[in-house]
Formats: structure tokens, sequence, C-alpha cells
């Protein structure tokens, strides 16, 4: 009898149901025609974009390296009033790996997300496979992608910046530089609202010594031929979009030397918004995994893309740092002098004494080649002006053959300032910047 009577109380349920399910169904299609009424009507459920989006294929079709070649993750910022900006960021690698191995972006894109900025991370195909100029091809067909792209996905398209570290540095360079590769796109570098390069590479037939890894590496991806026009400096334009060029500490060989080197070519050109600092306390990988809310890399980049303002304390050094891009003095009459000028190489005693009176700010001075310094005998300048202006001392057999081939005199007022130029007041920095200005020929540049 109870297994008869477990049927029947099923049936009446079953009866129960069939009468509330078609309240269910009416009820679920007007929550759907109706939206998310979670939305408070602000946000379509079509509009609708997960936080981070893996994989997006940049190009028709994706590359076949692996699943990952020619796209891109997207991480969107959570609770934005307003439309937010897009970095769009380059690994390193060497120009060989499609991948992001130490996960360098991924620990960036989710730093900066916390800080209201949306983050597209690229993959390239690597150029062992496609050699220069398919890997800034790519980065290229990527910017567009995004750039066409923005209303969909809800950032600022008048705020799209272009980001890479060490090879991906390079790449955003030229991409940002070289007209020719967005051009393909009908988009100009103008269109991006910066570029930030840390760490990077910009000449590729590069004066000082760099790392034999790197060496090794510029001859697989780039023919010999084109080097000239795959490096960064070559197409350095005033018209370029503002630079933040970023540099370690404790930074790879010459390195530091090419990011100041590079700077000072766009600012030869008439560019006047290119930021060059070296971030103390930083190797060539952690300076772009932005530990932290004090990071002072993640600072300035949040400054640079006009997201928070710096500490004031911060914003007054580096305001210090951009007057003394052209210090109070210039080298410029000393060459004048060129018949009284001997060369001498900088050995490891000079580099000592240098780094004494830089003991506060080492990583200033290694941006310099330091290969040679240039002097001139003090006699012998002034055994080239008339003796009315020097006056006369006590007999000195070797004058006449220290005077042989001096210089005829240059135009001036003081014996001193002819030969060192004269010195106009200026701001003077809290920490001193160590650089000459970009049009001195010093000597460290050699």
């Amino acid at each position: 009898m109870g297994l008869r009577a477990e049927p029947r109380r099923a049936r009446a349920g079953d009866r129960d149901m069939r009468f509330k399910l078609p309240v269910l169904i009416l009820v679920l299609m007007a929550l759907a025609a109706s939206g998310n009424p979670l939305d408070d009507g602000e946000t379509a459920a079509a509009d609708y974009h997960p936080p981070i989006t893996y994989d997006i294929p940049y190009t028709e079709p994706a590359g076949s390296e692996g699943e990952k070649s020619q796209t891109l993750d997207l991480y969107l910022p959570a609770g934005t009033k307003t439309k937010p900006p897009l970095l769009v960021f380059i690994h390193d690698g060497f120009w060989t790996s499609s991948y992001d191995k130490r996960r360098i972006g991924p620990a960036l894109a989710s730093n900066l997300r916390t800080n209201g900025v949306a983050v597209a991370l690229i993959h390239y195909r690597q150029a062992s496979n496609d050699r220069h100029p398919a890997p800034a091809q790519h980065v290229a067909a990527a910017v567009a992608y995004l750039a066409r792209r923005a209303d969909t996905y809800g950032y600022d398209r008048r705020r799209i910046y272009l980001a890479g570290h060490s090879a991906g540095a390079h790449l955003a360079a030229l991409v940002a530089l070289d007209p020719s590769y967005l051009a393909r796109h009908r988009l100009h570098p103008r269109s991006l609202a910066g570029v930030i390069a840390v760490s990077g590479i910009y000449n590729l037939e590069p004066e000082v010594d760099i790392a034999q890894s790197q060496g090794a590496v510029i001859e697989q991806v780039f023919d010999k031929a084109s080097l000239k026009s795959a490096s960064p400096v070559t197409h350095a334009r005033g018209d370029a979009p503002p630079f933040l060029i970023l540099s370690a500490g404790e930074e790879l060989p010459g390195l530091s030397v090419q990011a100041r080197k590079f700077a000072a070519a766009l600012r030869a050109k008439g560019h006047r918004h290119v930021q060059q600092l070296v971030v103390v306390g930083s190797e060539h990988f952690s300076i772009v995994r932005l530990w932290g809310e004090d990071d002072l890399t993640r600072r300035l980049l949040l400054a640079f893309m006009k997201v928070e303002k710096l500490p004031r304390l911060l914003a007054e050094w580096l305001q210090a740092r951009r007057e003394w891009i052209e210090p109070p003095f210039s080298t410029l009459p000393f060459w004048r002098y060129v018949p009284l000028v001997r060369s001498y190489p900088i050995d490891q005693r000079f580099v000592d004494m240098l780094g004494f009176a830089y003991r506060e700010n080492a990583q200033e001075l290694f941006q310099w080649p330091l290969g040679q310094y240039h002097a001139i005998d003090l006699f012998a300048y002034l055994d080239t002006l008339p003796k009315e202006e020097v006056g006369e001392g006590p007999p000195d057999p070797g004058r006449k053959a220290r005077a042989a081939g001096a210089a005829a005199d240059a135009p001036g007022h003081s014996p001193l300032l002819r030969l060192f130029g004269r010195v106009r007041p200026m701001r003077t920095p809290t920490k001193p910047s160590g650089a000459a200005r970009d049009d001195d020929r010093s000597g460290w540049e050699k």
C-alpha cells in the first residue's frame, strides 16, 4: 500500500508544477526584456565585458604559433565613472618569445587596474620565425584593433598609451616614431597619447658595449642592412607623441646610455615633451613589476597618463630635473680652442674619483659611456692670449713649446669667460642630474 501511495503524491505535485511552470517562464521572459534590474539601467547586458579577457585575436586569422600568437589579453578596471585610459603593453623577450615568460605583463596589468587603467597585453609572432619588420607590424596591427574598438570595450580612444619593456620598448618606440607601421592601418603616431619605453635599446648599432647576448640576438633578428632603419633613434622627430623613457638603477650594460642618448636625439629634433629618468633601487626586470602604491615606476606611469598626481616633493624634484636638461653653463667655448685640446682615456682611478663626487647619484654618472675625457693645459691656453691680459710671471722655458700650434684668440672678454662660457643664474635642483647639455662635446660620448 505504501508503494502505491507514493505515485499518487507525485502526480499531485506534477499538477502543481504544470500550473507554476508557465508563470515562471513568463517572469523570466519579462526580466530578460527589461534588462538586469541590478544595473539600474546604466549597463545593458549586451555591453558587458568581463574584467579580464584572454587571447583576443587582433588579426584575421590569428597566428598559428600555439594559440597566443597575434592575440592580446585585455584587463578592464571596475567601477570607473569615466572612460579609463588604455595602456598597450609589449613584453620583453629579445624579440624571440611570443609569450611573457616572466609574467611581468599580467602583474603590471593587475596592479594598474586598481588605479582605474585598462591594460592590453600584446602577444606577437616570435622573430625567429618572422624576422624584422614582422614584430613591429604585429604591434601596429594590435594598436589599430584596439583603437577601432574603444567604444566596444569602453576605454578612452583619445588616451591610448603604447608601452614596452626591453625588446618591447624598442618595438613601442619604433612604431610610435616610424609612421609607416601605423599608416598601413590608416592611423598616425599622433593617434597615441604617449609612449612609455622602459629599459629598451633604441640604437641597434650602438656606440657603447651592450651585453653579448643582446648583440647575438640582434644579429639573429635583424638583417645588417636594416639595423639603421629598425633603430628608433633614426626616426626621432619633434612631432612625435610625448615620451617617458625609464631605465633601472642597476641596468643591463649600455641601456642607461642608450636611454639618455635617445632622449637627447628626440630633444635635438625639437621634441619638447620628453622625460628621461633612472629609477633608483630597481634592476632590469623589477623596474616594471610595480610593487605597491609607493612604487616609483608606478607613480611615474600614472602621472604621465594623467591618472594621478605625483607627491609634491617628487613633483618638485622632477621639475628641477627638467630645468637642468639645459644646465647654466656650456662647454662649447672650450671647443673654440681645438688645437689645444688633448684627449685621454678614462681609467679606473678617474672613474673612482667621479664615483666619489657622485656617491649620492651614481646612477646618473653611469648614463655616460666614460670612454675618454678632453682637457686643455691652462698654461698653453694662457700663452695664446695677449700679455696685457695675462701679465708676466717668472721665466718659463717651456712656454713657447706649449704655445706651438695654438688656436687664434677667440672673441670675448675675460680669459676665463672665453674658455668656460658665461654662467647664467638658474634654480639649483635638490639632486644634481650629472648630465651635460645635449649639444656638449664633453668627451664622455666617446
